[in-house]
């Protein structure tokens, strides 16, 4: 592939046969990507990379984030393979919170998205993930199975507003369980914001913020009229939409 070519390119998706050792050296002529999508299983990226997508990723392949370095990183998609060992239940979030940490690419960080179609995380180790994201803007959590009510008890108690996700934008749950209830993610978006409770439904607010739209979608196979049922007069999406301003739409999913 000619010299010139490489170097300009701006987006580049591949698989391959990892022990081919020239791709390396391919990857070092990028000086111009900003896009890289790995299938299958990773390795080194170009430090200017600003999206990095990994697909078909399991539990232990998340191990090859130790071996990257990406300073520049400003998106994160990490889309987990359905199928697993049974020791592989669990996915580790250490994995990429170390990996942001080694990338020292907090400054730059804005969007992360996980796609997770069988196993499961822990709650506290989304939360330590979380809290090292100040910056982050676009949060897209997609059929991950945790305890949504421990995850955001746990941010919405976070000792500063620095950990509280300040600049968070848009928030997805995508293919929530019929159980998942909306107000632990209420109860943490209104205790983001500097302000006093005045009374039983309302709230007044100092300025600001920087949320404004949070999408829930719950899985095909929940009772569209359990979630009208639940959601229709719900308090805390009222407070979302009056006092904070924020787009709120909850739906289930068509697929």
């Amino acid at each position: 592939m000619p010299t010139k070519f490489v170097q300009r390119l701006t987006s580049l998706s591949f698989s391959c046969n990892w022990d081919e050792c020239h791709f390396y050296r391919l990857l070092d002529q990028c000086q111009g990507l900003e896009s890289l999508t790995l299938n299958l299983h990773v390795l080194p990226s170009p430090k200017f990379t600003h999206t990095l997508t990994l697909q078909k990723a399991t539990p232990h392949g998340l191990n090859l984030l130790s071996l990257l370095h990406v300073p520049a990183l400003v998106s994160l998609v990490i889309q987990l393979s359905p199928t697993r060992s049974d020791d592989e239940t669990y996915a580790d979030f250490g994995k990429i919170t170390s990996f942001i940490t080694q990338s020292q690419c907090q400054d730059t960080f804005r969007s992360l998205s996980i796609n997770d179609g069988d196993g499961r995380f822990e709650a506290r180790e989304m939360v330590q993930l979380l809290r090292e994201l100040p910056t982050l803007s676009h949060l897209v959590l997609d059929k991950v199975q945790v305890d949504y009510e421990e995850l955001f008890l746990q941010l919405r108690d976070s000792p500063s507003r620095r950990r509280r996700l300040p600049h968070l934008e848009i928030l997805e749950l995508r293919q929530v369980p019929p159980t998942f209830d909306f107000n632990d993610v209420g109860e943490f978006i209104v205790r983001r914001r500097k302000g006093r409770h005045l009374y039983p439904d309302g709230y007044t607010f100092d300025g600001p913020d920087s949320l404004r739209e949070v999408i829930v979608t719950y899985r095909k196979s929940t009772p569209v009229k359990l979630i009208e049922n639940k959601y229709d007069d719900n308090p805390a999406i009222s407070t979302l939409r009056r006092a904070c301003g924020v787009v709120v739409n909850c739906v289930v999913a068509l697929t």
